[in-house]
């Protein structure tokens, strides 16, 4: 084959014509049979359309269903009720049964279970029967944020106390007061300021003190309290001694204890169970006596005492003893009771503070 050097001018020479031509034939079937192919393919892809139980219809069926699927349905409720079409008059009423599906019905969830708090008494409270036997159960140093939880108790057993209170604790808590003296407790005097160092500087300072606390006493209560005193740190305190003739020529008669829980003794702060101990151990030393003076504190630090009161007084009533307020005591007192006489009026002496020592127990 001659080939020219200028292409242009020369056009190409097929010097194989008869390959050119076979060539040409086969690709002429190629596009036959692919277009023979394509409309196979369009003529299967509609009649999986028009049926979508078979073949590309059904897997197109399957993934395009709108959410939630067949397989959820169950629990879905619809929209809105189906209005069926009715059926020509006179035609006849095909039978059908309407398959109801159930609600989803949750399984209930278990209530937690809830451990009971135990209870429990450390100290076993023993049980001994003397006969008829006394308890004065009294309470010092009050009113104070506590006195409503002790009348509580007090309420809850049936159980009548006396409150030693001091004269500047009642301001601002005289329904309290008034609530104790409606219930059946007695309110008497434990001095007006509980400063030993200044009320026992003097005779004058003593009485004068008592008189100041009385009538606050008066002033809350709307009435005189029972002539009954409580010496500051006992009667048998060295500085207190040289004034109980004051006392009961003033026209009181004053009463300490013989048996105590000790949440005033120490610098500690006593358990519970330890004021119970201690309470226990003071009854055994003198439970030969018919009658008894038990001491506790009515102080705001004092909530080991209002908490154990409750067994206090269970203790106390199982070893045979009925409890009474001291102005029944009064006739047997020790000192004569006579009306109180005139008292100085109180002048406020120079504050002066001091260490109180724990109570000396005092046997009346």
């Amino acid at each position: 084959m001659y080939h020219s050097k200028n292409p242009v001018d020369v056009p190409p020479v097929d010097v194989n014509p008869e390959g050119t031509a076979r060539r040409k034939r086969v690709v002429r079937r190629l596009l036959l049979t692919s277009g023979t192919l394509m409309i196979a393919a369009l003529v299967i892809a509609g009649i999986s359309l028009a049926e979508p139980a078979f073949g590309l219809g059904a897997y197109i069926s399957l993934y395009a269903t709108p959410f939630p699927s067949p397989a959820y349905r169950e629990y879905a409720l619809p929209s809105k009720p189906v209005t069926p079409t009715p059926a020509p008059v006179g035609s006849p009423v095909p039978s059908s049964t309407a398959t109801v599906t159930p609600a989803f019905t949750p399984s209930p969830t278990p209530e937690p279970t809830i451990e009971p708090t135990p209870t429990v008494s450390p100290i076993p409270i023993p049980t001994r029967t003397y006969g008829d036997r006394t308890c004065y159960l009294t309470f010092d140093d009050g009113p104070s944020k506590l006195t409503s939880q002790i009348l509580d108790t007090l309420r809850d057993k049936g159980v009548r106390a006396t409150f030693f209170v001091i004269g500047v604790n009642i301001d601002g808590r005289e329904s309290v007061l008034r609530r104790a003296r409606d219930e059946g407790h007695i309110i008497v005097n434990h001095s007006n300021t509980h400063n030993a160092e200044v009320i026992y500087a003097s005779e004058e300072n003593l009485l004068a003190d008592i008189a100041a606390c009385n009538a606050r006493i008066t002033e809350a209560l709307g009435s005189p309290p029972p002539p009954i005193f409580r010496f500051p740190r006992g009667s048998s305190n060295v500085a207190a001694r040289p004034y109980h003739d004051a006392v009961k020529a003033a026209g009181y008669a004053y009463f300490d204890w013989n048996v105590l829980n000790g949440d005033a003794e120490g610098t500690g702060k006593k358990t519970e169970e330890e004021l119970l101990e201690r309470l226990m151990s003071t009854q055994d030393a003198v439970s030969k006596k018919k009658e008894i003076i038990v001491l506790m504190h009515d102080t705001g630090s004092k909530i080991n005492t209002a908490n154990t009161l409750s067994r206090a007084i269970d203790f106390l009533m199982a070893q045979g003893y009925a409890f009474e307020t001291l102005d029944k005591k009064l006739a047997g007192a020790v000192n004569a009771v006579t009306p109180p006489p005139t008292i100085p009026a109180f002048v406020t002496p120079p504050a002066v503070v001091g260490t109180e020592a724990p109570p000396v127990v005092f046997a009346p």
